[in-house]
């Protein structure tokens, strides 16, 4: 899906006669002498006809012939009935011509189309896909300079009611779990946009409009086009078995603990520690309910996903795949990725490609920031309120390399408070880093 972005805009206007065959002439009738006819010859006449249809039988080669038509009627009737359908769209509308769908709303939501630069989403699910969301982030890759910026996002984020996500919808982590409703045409069965609606029905083909549950992909990809004006290229999204999974194929991570710990049941001194997939699971996940406390432990759990990265950038591509990413996504719990059904794997490949390519730079050029914001209330619910001017300038100097500026009237994010200083807390993966050289028992 190649399409615009990187541009001023935020991006929410760019996030879908055979003629009949001529009948046969009748063969022309015989011409009446007009003269009496003798009863002898007619009586002759009608003795000869009955002694030749005696004499006379049908041919095979007629009988052939007839039982081809009879198929060919058949065969007829059953094309008929499945080209139907675009017949109807293409002569049914009463010639109008079919609405012009703004290529925005048939492309789902905006990826980069600056072959130096792009962006992926990373995040963790919450126990299930219709909780709230654990963790997310937005990744920007610059090719060219070889640098890479993280942008946390936590999951309590408020979203701006104007941004048509579903109702009642106001954190960006439950956007997945929570879907718009499409406007649906069951006859058509796709999605109709504002253009093709008219009073009620489809008017390509005249059927009274449904609702159907919407994308989830689409939702949350769209809401960094539309609140943050950033695109999205794919997103590597692990639900929480997935992430166990993985780190357990690749033999555990080593992490250095601040003080002793008892993770999924296994006691651990403070230090550094080699922690499987279930104890890093139990340590990355918040059970608080602050959403101050969720972003300071979003802070703490950077250097998980530092060791993640490293120890998968240990394998070439080919192993990683065969190893780890293509047993991981056939399990019960895959990585959701942009492809699905037959198609996984492509992304699956493309993952494993990039985190080598990735894993050959240097780590002064990876650097995490914590999306500018605080802690702030609105009808008795506490969110995530970004600090808009900030955010704004952040985006600019770290995740636009070949963009048109971006300014705060480009993010569609509302600013419930703005009270605090911000705090992006920037650290680079070199910071943060642990050698990865730990064996589970």
């Amino acid at each position: 899906m190649a399409n615009d972005n990187n541009k001023k805009v935020s991006l929410t206007g760019r996030v879908a006669s055979s003629k009949p065959a001529p009948a046969k002439k009748a063969a022309p009738a015989k011409k009446n002498s007009g003269g009496a006819v003798n009863l002898t010859q007619r009586a002759a006449s009608q003795k000869a006809s009955a002694k030749k249809s005696k004499k006379k039988k049908a041919p095979v080669g007629k009988i052939v012939m007839y039982v081809l038509m009879a198929l060919l009627i058949v065969l007829c009737v059953v094309l008929l009935l499945i080209v139907a359908p675009f017949i109807r769209d293409l002569f049914g509308n009463n010639n109008e011509q079919t609405p012009n769908v703004p290529s925005g709303d048939l492309i789902g939501y905006v990826q980069s189309s600056n072959e130096n630069v792009s962006y992926y989403v990373v995040g963790l699910f919450g126990e299930d896909l219709e909780q709230q969301m654990d963790a997310l982030s937005i990744v920007c890759y610059d090719r060219k300079a070889g640098t890479v910026d993280v942008m946390q996002v936590p999951t309590d984020t408020y979203l701006n009611a104007d941004s048509g996500w579903a109702e009642g919808v106001h954190k960006i982590g439950n956007l997945w779990a929570n879907p718009k409703n499409l406007v649906w045409c069951a006859e058509c069965a796709k999605q109709v946009f504002e253009a093709e609606i008219r009073e009620n029905t489809h008017s390509v083909c005249g059927a009274m409009l449904t609702t159907q549950k919407g994308s989830s992909q689409t939702d949350l990809m769209r809401a960094f086009n539309v609140e943050y004006s950033l695109p999205v290229d794919n997103y590597y999204l692990f639900q929480r078995g997935s992430l166990k999974e993985t780190i357990d194929y690749i033999g555990g991570l080593d992490i250095v603990l601040e003080e002793d710990m008892t993770l999924a049941e296994t006691e651990y001194p403070a230090g550094k520690q080699t922690l499987d997939g279930a104890a890093v699971l139990e340590y990355i996940t918040y059970t608080g309910d602050s959403v101050s406390g969720d972003v300071q432990h979003q802070l703490d759990t950077r250097a998980v996903w530092v060791a993640l990265f490293d120890r998968l950038a240990q394998l070439d591509a080919q192993t990683m795949y065969d190893d780890v990413i293509s047993n991981v996504q056939v399990w019960d719990n895959p990585i959701k990725m942009q492809r699905v059904g037959d198609y996984w794997e492509t992304d699956a490949m493309e993952l494993c490609e990039l985190i080598v390519e990735l894993g050959k730079l240097d780590r002064q050029n990876f650097t995490f920031y914590m999306m500018p914001g605080e802690a702030s209330q609105s009808g008795g619910v506490t969110y995530y309120s970004v600090h808009k001017d900030d955010l704004a300038a952040l985006l600019q100097a770290e995740f636009n390399p070949y963009g048109d500026e971006i300014g705060t009237e480009d993010l569609m994010a509302e600013e419930l408070s703005n009270t605090t200083a911000s705090e992006t807390v920037p650290e680079t993966f070199a910071a943060l880093a642990v050698k990865q050289s730990g064996e589970l028992e």
